[in-house]
């Protein structure tokens, strides 16, 4: 199976996308609440474009982007939207009608990756998935979450927050993030595994669009799934033990306070 799923800023600019392109939506309410989302995309949702300018909507890259979002959503068994109530929710039922759309809980969530990863050798491709396998190996994991994973492997990809990608040199500087993607998908698909956890914010899709295997895309809840503590905690809070995990801060991007506060890490 194949789960999909849009983070709020990625599932708000689609729904922007279908209201501008099929509703022709154009009021100055609706331009205003579509640019909000725009912003968060380029800053803290993971993708990056250094051709980024204030009249990005609309730009080829965009509607690229905006196609990769649908593709993933359409293809995947179903997919999971997250979007607040707002004057335009009364177009959601007609949005929502061109996928197979799952509503979210956390423990429908946790459910779920533990059937998806049972007895499975399982990749990981998250910029933290090297500290997911040290719980995994530790037998920490076995103390916090009853997982049947036969076996984790790893894919770490570059942070790319706040319009760039910050930890690639500059001589591996990318112009975008569907170039950064396909660059890395020889190595991704050359690993051998039975499913893929995608967790990679906006680039997730565009991933998940370039595998084969099963895949199960899932934003910071796979954190909490780990034992590894981050700040969003304080105000989703989870109990905790001695078998849970600080993020050291090698994990830590240069910058990631400006990333919504730190709250991944």
């Amino acid at each position: 199976m194949k789960h999909g799923r849009l983070g709020f800023t990625e599932s708000s600019l689609l729904f922007c996308y279908y209201l501008r392109n099929t509703l022709k939506l154009d009021t100055l309410e609706f331009k205003q609440y579509e640019h909000s989302f725009l912003y968060w995309l380029i800053t803290t949702s993971g993708f990056y474009d250094i051709s980024f300018n204030e009249n990005y909507i609309g730009t080829d890259n965009y509607i690229t982007l905006m196609n990769e979002f649908d593709i993933m959503s359409k293809k995947s068994t179903f997919t999971r939207f997250l979007i607040h109530d707002t004057e335009f929710s009364k177009y959601l039922p007609d949005f929502y009608s061109n996928y197979n759309v799952l509503d979210y809980s956390f423990d429908s969530v946790l459910n779920e990756f533990t059937e998806f990863t049972k007895n499975k050798n399982v990749l990981i491709i998250n910029p933290m998935s090297e500290l997911m396998k040290q719980q995994f190996e530790s037998g920490n994991l076995s103390k916090i979450n009853n997982f049947q994973m036969k076996s984790i492997q790893c894919y770490t990809n570059n942070y790319t927050f706040l319009n760039n990608s910050i930890n690639m040199n500059d001589s591996n500087m990318k112009s975008n993030s569907f170039d950064y993607v396909d660059s890395i998908m020889e190595e991704i698909n050359k690993i051998e595994c039975e499913c893929v956890i995608i967790s990679c914010g906006a680039i997730s899709s565009l991933i998940a669009n370039r595998i084969s295997n099963d895949y199960l895309i899932i934003g910071s809840d796979l954190l909490v799934f780990f034992g590894i503590k981050h700040e969003r905690m304080k105000i989703h809070p989870h109990e905790t033990n001695e078998y849970w995990v600080n993020v050291p801060d090698k994990y830590k991007p240069p910058g990631y306070k400006m990333i919504e506060g730190g709250c991944y890490w």
